[in-house]
């Protein structure tokens, strides 16, 4: 993408329809590079360089995959936005190279605005150089994190203030370790706790609170020698509550009084 800057008010590139690009994505600095995804999804299964304006607003279709069989990075210093500068709407992660990281985030990312979503559907997300990653906007918005077989290995800034965070861990090859996907109590509350994997989820975080609901589709969550807060309710259907021998719940204050299913703890 290389338009010139005479043309930045009226020319731009976007798609028309889902599209795969089975190569590299360069948007170059020249004023009128700006690629928009337009409500449609991107697969990318090579490199994204941004000198320019990559733009993910236009609705719930602008997604940004990177399905690439080999490492994958993202760079650039050019502007993401989605709306508002520095952001991304959605993100998903589905690389099978094995690299580690299999994407390489080498520029900051901001994702939050309302409806945000990071999806972690194969392969390791991190940085190998000037990447940050913020999770949430400190404003009235939802932010959701879906976790299989993928992960984030990067420390990201979490910015949870007024923010309504849904973590869900999905049917995976096997049991699933959190890791930084999943915000510590300091960081903020996750509203919803979704467990949906039928090998389990280990809870590897040292404190997290739910505030909504917590609830065990299927699996054991296993919280082992953690602290689990849970202020919102529990809902089950054939997922499990277990603990280790220093594991701790504590129920906190809930004004509707907490229901708890039974056949809920193993």
């Amino acid at each position: 993408i290389n338009n010139t800057a005479t043309n930045a008010a009226t020319r731009f590139v976007r798609l028309t329809g889902n599209s795969t690009v089975g190569g590299n994505l360069n948007i170059t600095n020249a004023g009128g590079s700006d690629f928009r995804l337009n409500n449609f999804n991107l697969n990318l299964a090579g490199n994204l360089t941004n000198n320019g304006t990559f733009t993910t607003s236009g609705g719930a279709g602008s997604v940004l995959t990177l399905n690439g069989t080999l490492q994958q990075v993202i760079s650039g210093t050019g502007t993401f936005t989605d709306g508002v500068a520095g952001r991304l709407i959605y993100l998903t992660i589905n690389n099978t190279s094995g690299a580690s990281p299999a994407v390489d985030l080498q520029c900051p990312l901001i994702m939050g605005t309302n409806l945000s979503t990071l999806t972690l559907t194969s392969g390791s997300l991190n940085t190998s150089g000037a990447g940050a990653l913020t999770l949430g906007i400190g404003a009235a918005s939802a932010l959701t994190i879906n976790r299989t077989n993928g992960s984030l290995l990067l420390t990201p800034t979490w910015n949870l203030g007024s923010v309504t965070c849904n973590i869900n861990y999905n049917a995976a090859a096997g049991a699933i370790t959190t890791g930084n996907e999943i915000p510590l109590t300091a960081n903020g509350n996750i509203a919803t706790l979704t467990i949906n994997n039928a090998t389990g989820v280990l809870l590897n975080s040292a404190d997290i609170t739910v505030a909504t609901s917590l609830t065990l589709t299927n699996g054991i969550f296993n919280i082992q020698d953690k602290l689990l807060n849970i202020t919102g309710t529990i809902a089950r259907t054939n997922g499990t509550l277990s603990t280790g021998t220093s594991g701790s719940i504590n129920f906190g204050t809930n004004a509707g009084g907490l229901a708890i299913p039974l056949s809920t703890f193993t």
